[in-house]
């Protein structure tokens, strides 16, 4: 069980970093292929997170954090994909 202010730290810490995300991907076509830039990795950690203090989490607080987190992930997925989608293809 993860300790309610850990968890408030972590999203906190997730929160900026999917910021500095969705501030990338507006300057430039795809997000560099690092882990840290992975979407799937961010959704791991939240989810980490919203499992480790659903017993602890009585307000849903918590949850409901993760949960928009979550969809600001999708909605990044959604912008990345479409930016893909109007990338001119190389030839080769």
């Amino acid at each position: 069980m993860v300790p309610n202010s850990h968890a408030e730290r972590e999203l906190a810490h997730i929160v900026s970093m999917i910021g500095q995300l969705e501030r990338l991907l507006e300057q430039e076509a795809r997000l560099p292929p690092l882990a840290v830039f992975e979407l799937a990795y961010w959704r791991a950690r939240i989810q980490c997170v919203a499992d480790a203090t659903d017993a602890t989490d009585a307000t849903g607080r918590l949850t409901a954090r993760a949960c928009a987190l979550l969809a600001r992930l999708d909605a990044l997925d959604d912008a990345a994909a479409s930016t893909a989608l109007k990338l001119p293809r190389n030839s080769g």
